[in-house]
């Protein structure tokens, strides 16, 4: 009999028939399920609970048969954490493979390949067994899979990250949209297949700096996600994989400069970019320590320059308002016969009061301190063709120490080493500030001095140093 049949044979006379009001259970049952597993790629539970899951897979010795259906669901979540990565064990990672398979577990497949994207490191031999069966399902994955896997074939570790590389940096978008524009979020932005694809793109980069010189900035923006050094996330569970990736990517920024230097706003991010993350390669600490040498000396020499710009910088600052017209045009003047004799340059090294140290150090470059001074004065130490010259910011002068002579301060490159104002002036054989005459000024005679002890001599350091 039908309902509307039973209703027709309701009795005449009899209380008519009531129904109570429904009461939807759907949004609630999709509340609890998304509570309980989630509703989406992020991680739902927290690192102790993922901890406390790692325990219990251990105490179950990895028997697939012994873990519960709840755990069963989070287990993508902790295939490589901690030191006994469950992915690593071959039985165990068989036997969860071949759950999401029958039947299909599309969500769950879709947590391997985001957790398989941020734990990426192809010396992990479960990384290569995951790609390869990522690879075998990929029209079956959730999006944005599938079409990563077709367009950039993101599951070949051989392939995989050196196309992403590739679509990185022939993009123009910053780092946040391109990765947007492909679906990519969380740890499959910022972990392990990322870093691969950075030490790809530190291959393919130097092949193409020298003719398109701001594909370095492409280069730097690809290494740091959120303000963080990609490599750095890894040196602590990885060290040598951090360590590898940080000398691939300073060789891959300077290494195509051998010969020619690439242009000013290049080079100063470059700089920049070397010194936030990797220090001032002339206080010789371990970020440096692996790297070529070829490149050391273009790092080096780079900061030379850079010391140079700096002290005359910081003595612009320090007159700044105040300073006559012949006073700029000094400054200006010897800012440019030092850079002008770069290549003869062998060291340079700034020393600063308080004021000028805080600076500095904020922006890594290495500095001394100066002492017996006011906190924003300011000194300079050249090793130019055997000879020692202090420039005095302040003053507005240069001493200048021969070859051999005893009193010539040291270019002492230890941060925090003190030098006394009074032990830069001290048994110079040249003071600019001592005049001889009314006819020749003190910058004049400097120049002529310093060339004449230049005669003969061969450009060592920068790219006329290396060509020759």
């Amino acid at each position: 009999m039908i309902l509307r049949e039973a209703l027709s044979e309701t009795p005449q006379n009899g209380p008519g028939l009531r129904f109570a009001a429904t009461h939807p259970v759907l949004p609630r049952v999709a509340q609890l399920l998304a509570e309980r597993h989630g509703d989406s790629d992020r991680k739902r539970k927290s690192a102790a609970e993922r901890a406390a899951l790692l325990q219990r897979l251990q105490r179950a010795r990895f028997d697939w048969d012994k873990v519960s259906p709840a755990d069963r669901l989070d287990v993508a979540w902790v295939l490589w954490d901690g030191p006994d990565m469950p992915a690593e064990r071959g039985p165990f990672l068989r036997a969860f493979l071949g759950w999401l398979e029958t039947p299909w577990r599309r969500v769950q497949a879709g947590r391997v390949a985001l957790a398989w994207a941020a734990a990426c490191d192809p010396a992990l031999g479960s990384i290569r067994t995951v790609a390869e069966w990522l690879a075998r399902h990929a029209v079956h994955l959730p999006a944005p899979w599938p079409e990563l896997a077709g367009k950039l074939d993101l599951f070949s570790l051989e392939r995989g990250p050196a196309k992403l590389a590739e679509a990185f940096l022939a993009a123009d978008d910053d780092e946040s949209s391109f990765f947007d524009g492909l679906g990519l979020s969380g740890g499959a932005v910022s972990g392990g297949l990322m870093l691969q694809a950075l030490g790809a793109a530190a291959d393919i980069a130097p092949l193409r700096l020298a003719a398109a010189p701001r594909q370095a900035a492409r280069l730097m923006t690809l290494a740091v996600h959120q303000r963080r050094f990609r490599p750095d996330a890894v040196t602590a569970s990885n060290p040598r994989r951090a360590e590898a990736i940080r000398c691939r990517l300073a060789e891959a920024l300077l290494l195509p400069w051998q010969r020619d230097d690439p242009p000013a706003e290049v080079k100063h991010r470059i700089v920049d970019f070397l010194l936030s993350h990797y220090g001032d390669v002339r206080l010789r600490r371990g970020r440096w320590g692996s790297v070529a040498p070829n490149a050391v000396v273009i790092m080096a020499h780079w900061l030379t320059e850079r010391t140079i710009e700096s002290f005359f910088r910081m003595a612009a600052i320090r007159t700044a308002g105040r300073a006559q017209a012949d006073e700029i045009a000094n400054l200006r003047s010897r800012r440019d016969f030092w850079i002008s004799r770069l290549g003869y340059i062998d060291g340079a090294w700034l020393i600063a009061g308080t004021q000028g140290v805080a600076a500095l150090e904020a922006g890594k470059l290495g500095c001394g301190q100066l002492v017996g001074c006011r906190r924003d004065h300011s000194a300079m130490l050249l090793k130019i063709a055997g000879m020692t010259v202090a420039a005095i910011g302040h003053s507005g002068d240069e001493h200048v120490w021969l070859p051999n002579n005893p009193m010539a301060p040291p270019l002492d490159q230890r941060p925090g080493h003190a030098y006394a104002l009074a032990a830069l002036t001290a048994g110079a054989d040249f003071s600019s500030g001592c005049s001889r005459n009314d006819r020749e000024s003190g910058q004049d005679r400097l120049h002529a001095f310093v060339d004449r002890h230049l005669a003969g001599a061969v450009p060592q350091n920068g790219p006329a140093g290396r060509r020759n």
